[in-house]
């Protein structure tokens, strides 16, 4: 029989209220700590828009509704903006001005995502996904462009406010895809140009060697890898599937 002073969870496991409590009061704050992480971080970002406006307007390029510092004047006051932001927080300016560009777009082209944003009912990583996925849509301030990113956006919320970034972004893409400025094929076909080969320095003697490919390629290369890597895993287990595989890479290719 149970103690009064216990409760039982869905496990069975009992718990005494005075720690069950407890715990409840710890998640509440944890929700509310969260909600104003969010405040803060779309604060952030409202900021990031009003100095990218200052500097259109430093540029004098607003009067053309631009709204944005172009021109080779505005070039040197967003360079000048994003420095001093990079330095005052101590950060790359490269991610600076990725935030000030997607606080722009955010709070532009993206209204409905920036009001849920700004409420605290989608975080950050959430607003950036549908942003990203978005990027076929272009970024014209036609009637047609706008009505398609609201489309695509109506469609989207919903399915942002239930499921994680990571299950959102697959959802977004096939959603952003029925409303693209351009068709697929055409975009592939201007894609398969930027097909390159690079190698980054990594710690303790080791790099890492990254290939821009058209998707199917990239996977019939790794699927290709992981069945020659399983035939010579049968008499080789001194070497994990990946150390095989990348063996295997080095010597087809040296």
């Amino acid at each position: 029989m149970t103690s009064s002073a216990a409760f039982s969870t869905e496990s069975g496991t009992h718990v005494p209220r005075p720690v069950l409590a407890e715990r409840e009061a710890l998640l509440a704050q944890i929700e509310a700590n969260e909600r104003e992480m969010r405040r803060l971080g779309a604060e952030r970002l409202r900021l990031y828009a009003e100095l990218l406006d200052i500097a259109a307007i430093a540029a004098d390029t607003e009067a053309a509704d631009e709204w944005l510092p172009v021109g080779e004047r505005g070039d040197l006051e967003f360079r000048a903006l994003r420095a001093e932001v990079a330095t005052s927080l101590r950060v790359t300016e490269h991610q600076v001005g990725k935030d000030i560009g997607f606080a722009h777009t955010l709070t532009t082209q993206f209204w409905r995502v920036w009001g849920a944003f700004e409420e605290g009912t989608l975080t950050e990583r959430h607003a950036r996904v549908i942003v990203e996925a978005a990027a076929v849509l272009g970024c014209g301030a036609s009637s047609e462009a706008e009505a398609a990113r609201d489309a695509y956006v109506r469609k989207v919320l919903p399915h942002a406010l239930e499921l994680t970034p990571a299950q959102l972004r697959p959802v977004a893409k096939r959603l952003a895809e029925q409303y693209a400025e351009r068709p697929l094929d055409e975009r592939h076909t201007e894609a398969r140009g930027r097909r390159r080969v690079v190698v980054t320095e990594a710690e303790d003697g080791m790099a890492d060697l990254y290939a821009h490919l058209p998707a199917a390629e990239a996977y019939a290369i790794k699927n290709r890898l992981m069945q020659m890597g399983r035939r010579v895993a049968v008499t080789d287990q001194a070497r994990s599937q990946d150390e095989i595989q990348a063996d295997i890479f080095i010597d087809l290719l040296l």
